[in-house]
């Protein structure tokens, strides 16, 4: 099937939210997204490309486009036997469709044997392929030139350029609080990396730096990359980075403490809601505050609806408006992973659990994002033993409500 220029511009505006274009892609992975995030003249032919891509190469039809037929599927990733406990997934779109992840895996969490692996979506075939270490502590010892104990949780994002960029947490001494960020780039998605390169973000002991979620990129190339403090005081920051990876600006993301792994969605050109998890004695609830000037400044912290039980929560901006969220909707338990959706930020709606795990094992750390295609990807820790792929749609969402 080809597209004429006038067919690419009716997708293109079909799956354009109806909102002017704004300067942040909210939660939308991928190089060239449709979303009104990204509808700047300078990248409409890019899009344009990618949508021709994905129907001529039968990867979509124009039917699942329009989101009229309702999409669920779901698998797991293979896993390495070497690596039989595996965390903390994350997933980006890559310029010709397809989907990559990445995670953690080894004996244990924090083992010094643990991996951090990457393995491609085919639109094709619907199917993982065969994963493959990206990066171990050894290797990044090597690479970076300093002693490094272990490898911890990676966040992977591409960008307007193609470029696909993995950060990751690195502990050359003591726990997680003694983390720093790592972060290596491939320029051809995922089959070769370059040397890691340490994340300077303090001019000072630059420890105690992790990262757990998706990126949001800017018009202008640069990226706001949220990340946590964990040591003695635990909060959000954003780290505000060049194209080229380096750090412009440092922003704490509000006064309270208790606040870990914000998840980024924005709104509008200047309006960005954050999700954290919460830890300590902190109230069991989501905790939410906002930005109305791109990222710089912050509300503080305020406990939302959603129950959470010190776990990680993914947030993401739809294409009609309004947000969605895959969390642990416990107080206590991490066994049930749920979404819910919510018009303005503040009232939410769980329309969905899924099924619980044989054994009361944990189903947790959920990434989402949005493919250019209209459809979101989910993955998630299922059990510590796989990780777990949902590919949906709004129509299957709108289903459950």
């Amino acid at each position: 099937m080809r597209l004429t220029s006038l067919d690419l511009q009716t997708i293109v505006n079909r799956i354009a939210s109806s909102r002017t274009a704004i300067l942040l892609k909210a939660g939308y992975v991928g190089c060239f997204s449709l979303s009104a995030f990204g509808l700047l003249s300078s990248h409409l032919a890019a899009k344009q490309a990618t949508v021709s891509l994905l129907v001529e190469t039968g990867q979509i039809s124009a039917a699942e486009l329009d989101g009229e037929v309702p999409i669920y599927q779901q698998q797991f990733l293979e896993s390495d036997p070497a690596a039989p406990s595996v965390h903390a997934s994350t997933i980006t779109q890559l310029p010709d469709g397809r989907m990559m992840a990445a995670w953690f895996g080894g004996t244990r969490e924090g083992a010094k044997d643990v991996s951090i692996y990457g393995a491609h979506w085919d639109n094709r075939t619907r199917s993982w392929g065969t994963p493959s270490v990206i990066v171990d502590a050894e290797s990044a010892s090597r690479e970076l030139g300093r002693y490094v104990k272990k490898v911890g949780n990676p966040v992977l994002h591409c960008d307007r350029a193609g470029r696909v960029w993995l950060y990751y947490v690195t502990v050359s001494l003591g726990g997680w609080s003694g983390s720093f960020i790592t972060l290596k780039y491939s320029d051809d998605s995922g089959g070769t990396w370059s040397d890691s390169k340490r994340l300077v973000s303090s001019p000072f002991l630059n420890i105690s730096n992790l990262v757990r979620s998706i990126p949001l990129e800017m018009t202008d190339g640069t990226v706001l990359l949220p990340a946590y403090h964990e040591f003695l005081a635990k909060y959000g920051e954003i780290l505000h980075l060049s194209p080229d990876g380096d750090l412009i600006a440092k922003y704490r993301m509000g006064n309270r403490v208790g606040a870990l792994q914000p998840s980024l969605a924005s709104v509008d050109e200047t309006t960005i809601w954050a999700f954290h998890r919460r830890i300590g004695d902190s109230y069991p609830r989501v905790l939410a505050n906002r930005s109305t000037d791109g990222g710089r400044t912050w509300t503080d912290t305020v406990p939302i609806e959603l129950p959470n039980p010190n776990a990680s929560v993914a947030v993401v901006s739809r294409r009609q408006g309004g947000l969605l969220m895959a969390l642990n909707a416990s107080e206590t338990q991490r066994t049930d992973l749920s979404l819910a959706v919510s018009e303005d930020g503040n009232e939410w709606k769980v329309i969905k659990t899924f099924p619980a795990i044989a054994d009361d094992l944990e189903s947790s750390y959920p990434t989402l994002v949005k493919a250019d295609d209209g459809t979101y990807h989910l993955t998630y820790t299922w059990g510590r033993e796989k990780i777990c792929h949902i590919r949906f749609n709004d129509s299957w969402l709108e289903r459950l409500r």
